[in-house]
């Protein structure tokens, strides 16, 4: 039991450690050929001493490409990767440099750095734990071909109410270039205070066939009847975030009612107008035909006498 707590501990502050601190990088770079490329990661104060960068391409391992000295920001790179250069642009932020890029450098890459943590049971212990960025995808496109292209973003409310007290909202992405983006899906109460969101909420379907993503999330309804949630939408970096605000399903089933009561008065508006006017008419054309009536008789003579011989 002496020894159960202490191991308990330690993987409770590794998982709040990686909670608190925080790599930030950009989703996706698509370049042309030949290009100056830079990969941007902003780190927190609690890396020490080193940056690393990591390659990542499909089906195969991460390779170390290159570390960075935080204070002196003098870098090393790994054999195989003596090409590549690197920038401090801030105080916390190191920019990995590939000068003319490649075909063969399209890969994911990862910024990371290690973290010192400690905790205290009876006595002081002390550990390291490497803390990874969310990896920078990077498309490498030939000059003049496939050119980025922006994704339509489409927000669909609170459904009805399932069978099983689930509501689902859906953001959906489609008609870009390249056909990723990362969704992000955000919940803030009536006080404007964020509300934890579960991964096992949140679902992403991709339709290749016609280059169309949708993510949706799945909630109770009493989460969605009290909060409001937002959909950001990441693709290129050229790009801003997209971000649409959902409302919470109790505005929304207002705005409906609203829009319902707005429809039937209009309806019952036109409806009167309609029922004016066919009497208006109405009786237009009963005047009209008293008017021809007397006209008619007023055009109409006697007979002329015969002359007598």
């Amino acid at each position: 039991m002496n020894l159960i707590l202490p191991f308990l501990l330690l993987i409770f502050l590794f998982c709040a450690v990686n909670n608190a601190v925080e790599l930030e990088q950009k989703f996706l770079i698509t370049k042309p050929v030949n290009k100056l490329t830079k990969i941007e990661c902003t780190f927190p104060s609690e890396c020490g001493y080193y940056i690393h960068w990591y390659q990542k391409k499909d089906d195969e391992p991460f390779k170390r490409v290159q570390y960075v000295n935080i204070n002196s920001a003098s870098h090393s790179n790994d054999p195989g990767f003596g090409y590549l250069q690197s920038e401090k642009t801030a105080s916390n932020k190191f920019v990995l440099i590939i000068p003319n890029v490649q075909p063969e450098h399209s890969a994911t890459y990862y910024c990371a750095c290690w973290v010192w943590g400690t905790f205290y049971d009876g006595y002081y212990y002390g550990y390291y734990n490497k803390i990874f960025g969310s990896g920078t995808r990077l498309i490498v496109t030939d000059t003049g071909k496939n050119q980025v292209k922006r994704p339509q973003v489409s927000v669909f409310p609170v459904s009805n109410l399932q069978e099983n007290g689930k509501a689902v909202m859906l953001c959906q992405a489609k008609c870009m270039f390249p056909d990723l983006v990362k969704f992000t899906w955000q919940a803030e109460d009536r006080s404007g205070r964020k509300v934890e969101l579960k991964d096992t909420e949140q679902l992403e379907q991709s339709d290749e066939d016609q280059i169309q993503i949708t993510s949706m999330l799945i909630v109770d309804i009493h989460k969605a009847m009290n909060n409001k949630f937002i959909c950001s939408v990441q693709h290129d970096s050229s790009f801003d975030v997209q971000r649409f605000v959902i409302p919470r399903a109790f505005e929304l089933s207002h705005n409906l009612y609203l829009f319902s009561m707005s429809y039937v008065i209009l309806l019952v508006k036109n409806v009167l107008y309609f029922c004016i006017l066919s009497v208006l008419l109405s009786k237009t054309n009963q005047v009209n035909k008293e008017m021809v009536k007397r006209k008619a008789k007023r055009t109409v003579h006697k007979p002329k006498q015969p002359r007598r011989p």
